[in-house]
């Protein structure tokens, strides 16, 4: 009988060690459905060289003759800065002369950044691009 026991008493523990991790699991802060404030946010991506730039504020020099080649931007708390791939830098090692690609959203009727990414500035410029000869 006690070869029997035992391998009763350890399922009975293992059924219970169950359903107690799966209460313990369930009871815990749930994520936030997807749908929520963030997920509707619509970006726009716009190329450029950095013309400003303030705690604040990013004024870009997208190069664009004819329509005003400037667009202005406000930066937050929640803006990430990063050059190259997945290296973060803070606003304030933003330089004029930077080639960017910025992610903005409109919020409140103004643009807000919310990714800067600071492109190698010896990458080969193409004639129109941002920091490219405009007509040789």
């Amino acid at each position: 009988m006690n070869s029997l026991k035992s391998p009763v008493t350890l399922l009975a523990g293992a059924v219970l060690m169950s359903i107690t991790l799966t209460a313990w699991a369930q009871s815990g802060v749930k994520p936030k459905p997807p749908g929520g404030p963030t997920s509707a946010i619509a970006l726009t991506t716009a190329r450029g060289v950095v013309k400003s730039v303030s705690g604040t504020r990013l004024v870009l020099d997208t190069g664009q003759a004819g329509s005003g080649s400037e667009l202005r931007l406000a930066l937050d708390e929640r803006t990430i800065v990063q050059r190259g791939v997945g290296k973060p830098i803070a606003v304030k090692d933003l330089k004029a002369g930077d080639p960017v690609t910025v992610a903005y959203a409109e919020s409140d009727g103004k643009a807000v950044a919310k990714r800067i990414w600071v492109r190698s500035s010896d990458a080969p410029a193409t004639a129109g691009s941002p920091g490219g000869s405009k007509g040789r």
